[in-house]
């Protein structure tokens, strides 16, 4: 290295110098007078250099190798020459740094574009052809046909800086095709400073902006030791790694905490937003190469999700053969996995599925979270880990909403309603299409059960409180990789409260709850009942609903002997169901009237069958005095102890004779009295076809004009 020149300064200084170059270059061509004839061969007028023509070129030679010296000079301070790490990443040649040099300079100054339009001998174009810059450049008919000899589509100058030319011009000679370089490489050459990427598909990740939290500690280990192995040992081989997992699990969080242990900049493709050309499979080669980055695709599943498309499958391989050809390791994020890989002799694909967290596993993602946010005692972080499979994306962005309701309602802290509420926020299913959401409000104290069914279905209510443990931290999912929901049969009498405790159920623990409708589901058609059934309780799993089978005796009673094809598909479809059941993770409530309907084998499939007894004269009494809420105005006269003891009512014909006995009451704007309840009484029995006499009422029945 010459130490006589000195390293540029500015970019100023290097661009003043690029465009004296051209500009002796065009000298030099502009002062070489032309033969009267023409070459034979390659029909193009040869050039005759004068004294002062071969000055000029003695004068752009000295120059450019100057440059050069000044260049490697400035290596060692601090100034960034982008055009020059450019040329250097690409290693291009002699000529086909000329070629950039002079389109370059044509974005540079403005006097350029007009000596370009001369030489062109056309006003049409601003930008110097390839075959103008061949005629520039060479001062002879060899090195010319040496030099366009050296060049074809696929080379380096048209395949990564002149896309958008050679796409425009497919069908052009090559000479005459416009070196007008991607708006891309002008900004970066140019405007270094303030570069972004144009094209909306790719972005730049620079390493330690991201704030890379990720769960998945394990997989990333694995990572850096097998890169640890494939590179210190040699083994030479360029790898994709393909993470899938659902939506928000981190995939893009686990990477770029990889990349920013080794200073390495993401250059990420948005596979959706790719319009599938080959020009796209150029345009993020080319990127990934001048910034030295990792690639990172996201949204792969573009590809997987369509294998049969052929114009897809093409850009497919396409696009990976370009990556294997310069990428040592590069990623692939999805939602689905994959199958039916495209395997390459330098390239192989590695799968890594990235599963939820389970439910110690969010537990804790929940308190890491959370632990800076002010939040009543009362919130159960456990219970909101049981209930929803989030993702730490999903978990965070509920403490968001939470935190938005907080603050527009003015209050100190975040409750458990609140952070119930937000992450019914982060659920996205389609259960309205097939089953009714149930809004509940109902309580323990809403219910009048023997203490038997109230013990059975708080024990139900601590399988959920306290899945975390048994399951995850007791290892019991070791041991029960299938069949870790909840099913519960509820069994008895019309009107006993199986509904009613369903709802409790809900409330009790903040979950929502469908009720199936049953006409929707069942279908002549073979198979579809199965297909409806699928539907259903994959939309549950997204949400973790309860889904309640309300009177479930017309789909669920005992499996029929096999006369037909009919009976042999409806044994179908309750087995199909039972296993339905099983494996669902969230909920499942059954209710029937008559439990000598249900199949023995259906019965041991649930967790918990509790029995709904027709009430007693003392539950009657119990019903009697809660079903009326505390707002509503009584008269002195009723009788409750005549009620209960005299009529043999379930739970739901006295919520009907109450309200009826209410709205006799309003109508007179007056509190209800014993004659509301009697003749509502006299109505209800009259239901069941009965006749109702005044005797029937004992000594109320002067109360009573029927």
């Amino acid at each position: 290295m010459d130490s006589s020149y000195k390293a540029y300064e500015s970019l100023e200084q290097y661009y003043r110098d690029l465009l004296k170059y051209v500009d002796l270059k065009l000298a030099e061509y502009y002062e070489a007078t032309i033969e009267d004839h023409a070459s034979p061969s390659l029909g193009w007028q040869l050039k005759h250099y004068t004294d002062s023509a071969n000055a000029r070129y003695a004068e752009a030679e000295a120059h450019f190798a100057q440059m050069h010296q000044r260049v490697l000079e400035t290596l060692s301070t601090a100034l960034f020459i982008p055009l020059e790490h450019l040329l250097e990443t690409f290693k291009l040649s002699k000529f086909e740094t000329f070629c950039i040099y002079l389109s370059v300079s044509v974005e540079l100054d403005p006097s350029f574009e007009k000596n370009v339009r001369f030489f062109n001998e056309t006003l049409n174009s601003a930008y110097p052809t390839l075959g103008l810059a061949l005629k520039i450049y060479c001062k002879n008919s060899s090195d010319y046909l040496k030099e366009r000899m050296a060049l074809n589509r696929q080379c380096k100058l048209f395949k990564y800086f002149l896309i958008n030319s050679l796409s425009q011009h497919e069908y052009s000679p090559l000479v005459s095709v416009p070196m007008k370089l991607d708006m891309s490489i002008v900004d970066f050459v140019v405007n270094f400073n303030q570069y972004h990427i144009a094209d909306s598909f790719m972005s730049i990740i620079m390493p330690n902006v991201q704030n890379a939290v990720h769960q998945f500690d394990a997989i990333e280990q694995n990572l850096h030791e097998f890169v640890k192995i494939n590179f210190e040992e040699t083994l030479n081989q360029n790898i994709l790694f393909y993470l899938h997992g659902p939506q928000g699990i981190g995939k893009h969080e686990l990477v770029h905490h990889f990349c920013d242990q080794y200073d390495q900049t993401i250059l990420c493709i948005d596979c959706k937003k790719l319009s599938q050309n080959i020009a796209e499979v150029h345009q993020f080669t080319r990127e990934a190469i001048l910034h030295r980055a990792t690639v990172v695709f996201e949204n792969f599943e573009v590809f997987i999700e369509s294998p049969a498309d052929k114009t897809t499958s093409i850009f497919l391989e396409a696009l990976l053969e370009s990556l294997s050809k310069f990428a040592k390791i590069s990623f692939a994020l999805s939602s689905v996995p994959w199958y039916n890989q495209i395997e390459f002799n330098r390239f192989s694909i590695i799968e890594i599925e990235l599963e939820i967290p389970n439910a110690l596993e969010r537990l804790t993602v929940w308190h890491d979270m959370g632990s800076q946010l002010k939040m009543d005692d009362q919130v159960d972080l456990s219970e909101l880990s049981n209930k929803f499979k989030f993702t730490p994306k999903q978990i965070a962005k509920a403490y968001q909403d939470a935190t938005n309701e907080m603050l527009w309602k003015h209050m100190d802290m975040i409750d458990s309603k609140m952070l119930h509420k937000a992450s019914y926020n982060q659920l996205s299913h389609n259960l309205k299409d097939k089953a009714q959401l149930i809004n509940s409000h109902y309580t323990w104290q809403d219910i009048i059960l023997p203490e038997e069914q109230f013990k059975l279905l708080n024990e139900a209510c601590d399988h959920v409180r306290f899945k975390h443990i048994v399951f995850n931290k007791w290892g019991f999912n070791r041991k029960l990789t299938y069949g870790t929901g909840l099913g519960l049969l509820f069994t008895g009498p019309p009107g006993t409260g199986k509904t009613l405790a369903a709802q409790v159920i809900a409330n009790e623990l903040n979950l929502e709850i469908y009720r199936v409708d049953l006409s929707q589901i069942i279908s002549k058609y073979i198979g579809e009942t199965e297909k409806n059934l699928k539907m259903i309780f994959d939309e549950a799993a997204r949400s973790g609903a309860i889904l309640l089978f309300d009177e479930g005796d017309a789909l669920f009673s005992k499996r029929t002997d096999v006369n037909d094809s009919h009976d042999k598909y409806a044994n179908v479809e309750t087995s199909y169901l039972l296993q339905k059941i099983e494996s669902y993770e969230g909920i499942s409530i059954v209710t029937t009237n008559l439990l000598g309907n249900i199949d023995e084998a259906f019965i041991r499939r649930f967790s918990f069958v509790v029995h709904f007894p027709f009430p007693t004269a003392e539950y009657r009494r119990q019903i009697w005095r809660t079903i009326f809420p505390v707002e509503t105005p009584l008269s002195e006269t009723i009788d409750m102890e005549y009620l209960a003891n005299t009529f043999e009512f379930s739970g739901g014909n006295i919520k009907n004779i109450a309200i009826n006995a209410a709205f006799k009451a309003a109508s007179q704007d007056r509190p209800v009295s014993m004659k509301d309840l009697l003749l509502s009484v006299a109505s209800e029995i009259s239901k069941t076809g009965k006749v109702v006499l005044p005797s029937d009422f004992g000594a109320y029945a002067y109360l009573l004009n029927l």
